[in-house]
């Protein structure tokens, strides 16, 4: 009996843990964002998906077109900065870092 309670709160914490990390992209709130131009809410949202340490470069990319549409200058660089860090072959983020 007590193995059956052990192995049941076990799955129970770790569908908690897993519930906790899987904060998912919504394609389609996304999208409502871009279409309505609220870049600046469009950032926050994602900001709240991906980890701040994030190394992905399409992650930083998506970040750094928001941060740079919604007139934030200078959180764009940072963005477009650590893309270029990543891949410094990287023309699309050369030019972003030349327009902004």
């Amino acid at each position: 009996m007590k193995r059956i309670l052990l192995i049941f709160a076990l799955l129970l914490s770790v569908k908690a843990l897993r519930a906790q990390d899987s904060l998912k992209l919504d394609n389609a709130k996304l999208l409502e964002f871009y279409q309505t131009q609220k870049y600046g809410e469009a950032a926050q949202y994602l900001e709240k998906i991906y980890k701040p340490d994030t190394r992905n470069p399409k992650e930083l990319s998506q970040l750094g077109y928001l941060y740079m549409m919604a007139g934030k200058l200078p959180d764009a660089e940072k963005s477009y900065l650590k893309v270029y860090e990543l891949d410094s072959a990287s023309l699309p983020a050369l030019f972003s870092l030349a327009g902004i």
